[in-house]
């Protein structure tokens, strides 16, 4: 049964009208459910159960089935029959609509309840609109609320959270885990996000107040650990984790490391920059993830003055925002600047093409090539490009064969590349294929087939590497988790030791970790040789492969 008693207490004046549950029968069973109904408000489970039953037999047409069906399910439910009252509460909330489905789909929440099935009562309760419930319903619903969120794990919680009425719910049971498990930025900045959009809320279910901060400053991972991007951020906070434990016992004024999720939601992202931007004992941010929530967090971080460093933002546009706001740049550029040098001096090529899509990187990897290649004596004999959603490149391809190269860069992605080959071959555009790291997927292979055959691109971070700052990752990453690393790990790997670098020299303001990070130059770092934006350093480590006959071989 559930830990809470939600059945509607009787009135003196029901009592006093139960009597014995006595029928009088009309025919059309609504006798036999109002003295049903009256059994199961004294709690005489048995009687009204077997009252429900016989009105569903003798109106088995009338209107409010439905209602009696249900009736007998919450009899179920009160004489410990749990998974028949669920089997049934979950029939009659798919059938019906408005309030008796609100009213089903609480009493499935109550049997899952009872049962500990705590998130799918949680999923029964988010998913029942309480303006279909009577107020004592909305009222248990409420009641109910705190007592399967109070059954869910952090993580599970922190699943749950979506844009519903049981949202501020979730936010206070956070606050309070948090409050009792010590970690007092979480929940500072949870009760105070359930304060902003909630206003009230906390303080009429719970008393107790919004804890201090840490004596010592931290940083905040402002990444989409949950919803849109979720898998990618991962991966990027499996490397800052690992740099921070490592940094632990290493460096003594080693900031804290506090995890904010974004949920991949504009809003929340816009509502931690305030939130951090206004706590002096946040040092720093690493994050966002990409390039569009770097420059909408950007706002908030030159308001506050609060430095902020992605490990994977990729326009170099955040270059140009000024102050605060920055990106680690493990590649990019730099990638175009190794095939070029390949294309011209190991694989002969004098005559190149360039076709690239309208996107920033692209570009700028094209641009970069193409400076490369002509500062190396040879020449690009013809450039086009190509909308993100096109798919057929006759025209382009047309154009560049009429140039006669010997060759062609391609700055794209795996799945542009697999349908950009097949027409090079189709249109007889004989030339050697060169690529950035876009290619480096499993895709070149799957899909591209013969068609990619003899392309050669960069490699910009592979758990084999023999370049020492990235071995040492490698192992450790493995120590820890037991698989390897990704690129987003190594960058995120990279931005925390930027990070703790600074706090290693002694940093512990927003304008020293600023200084740092604007003056940290050339990093050698998990995933390379880094800089902070787009300042051009030639990675002579970064390693190029080749496909060859199906399979992906290294060509140094």
């Amino acid at each position: 049964m559930p830990r809470r008693a939600l059945l509607i207490t009787a009135t003196f004046a029901a009592l006093m009208l139960m009597g014995s549950c006595r029928v009088t029968d009309h025919g059309d069973g609504a006798a036999q459910a109002e003295q049903a109904r009256a059994c199961l408000e004294s709690g005489q489970w048995g009687r009204a159960a077997d009252l429900f039953t016989q009105a569903i037999s003798a109106g088995p047409n009338n209107p409010a089935v439905p209602e009696w069906r249900l009736g007998r399910a919450e009899a179920w439910l009160g004489s410990g029959m749990v998974e028949r009252a669920l089997a049934t509460a979950d029939s009659i909330a798919v059938e019906t609509r408005s309030g008796t489905r609100a009213r089903a789909l609480l009493l499935v929440a109550r049997s899952l309840s009872a049962l500990g099935r705590w998130t799918r009562a949680a999923d029964a309760l988010a998913s029942l609109n309480l303006e279909n419930l009577r107020a004592a319903e909305a009222e248990a619903a409420s009641a109910l609320a705190f007592d399967v969120l109070g059954g869910l794990s952090v993580d599970q919680l922190a699943a749950q959270r979506r844009d519903d009425w049981l949202e501020p719910y979730v936010l206070l049971e956070l606050a309070r885990r948090y409050t009792t498990s010590g970690e007092t930025v979480r929940a500072s900045m949870t009760a105070g996000e359930l304060d902003r959009l909630y206003p009230g809320f906390r303080e009429r279910y719970w008393a107790g107040g919004i804890p201090e901060g840490p004596e010592r400053g931290y940083v905040a991972l402002v990444l989409p650990m949950t919803g849109n991007g979720a898998a990618y951020a991962s991966q990027v906070e499996s490397g800052v984790r690992l740099c921070f434990e490592r940094a632990a016992d290493l460096v003594s004024n080693a900031p804290e490391l506090v995890i904010v999720d974004t949920r991949g939601d504009r809003d929340i992202l816009t509502a931690a920059g305030r939130n951090l931007g206004s706590d002096p004992g946040c040092f720093a941010v690493i994050g966002p993830l990409t390039s569009a929530e770097t420059e909408a967090f950007a706002e908030y971080a030159q308001e506050y003055g609060l430095p902020t460093l992605s490990p994977a933002a990729t326009s170099s546009d955040i270059d140009r925002i000024g102050a605060y706001v920055h990106r680690l740049v493990p590649a990019g550029a730099d990638e175009a600047v190794t095939v070029a040098e390949y294309a011209v001096r190991s694989a002969g090529c004098s005559r190149l093409a360039i076709l690239h899509s309208y996107t920033g990187t692209s570009v700028a990897q094209a641009e970069q090539f193409a400076a490369t290649v002509e500062r190396m004596g040879g020449r690009i004999v013809r450039t086009e490009a190509f909308a993100t959603d096109d798919t057929d490149f006759k025209t382009q391809i047309s154009s560049i064969k009429n140039a006669s190269p010997d060759g062609i860069f391609i700055p794209v992605t795996a799945y542009e590349a697999v349908q950009i080959a097949p027409q090079l071959r189709y249109y007889s555009l004989n030339a050697m294929i060169f690529g950035t790291s876009g290619l480096d997927s499993e895709a070149v292979l799957r899909l591209g087939g013969e068609y990619m055959d003899g392309a050669v691109f960069t490699c910009s971070f592979g758990s084999g590497s023999m370049y020492p700052p990235t071995s040492s990752f490698v192992f450790h990453y493995r120590r820890k988790y037991g698989n390897d690393p990704s690129i987003l790990s190594a960058q995120g790997y990279d931005a925390a030791s930027v990070i703790l670098d600074a706090a290693a020299d002694g940093a512990n303001s927003r304008e020293a970790f600023e200084r740092a990070i604007t003056s940290a130059g050339s990093i050698r770092g998990a995933s390379g040789i880094c800089t902070i934006g787009a300042r051009t350093v030639t990675r002579v480590s970064l390693p190029l492969v080749m496909v060859s006959d199906g399979e992906i071989v290294s060509v140094e």
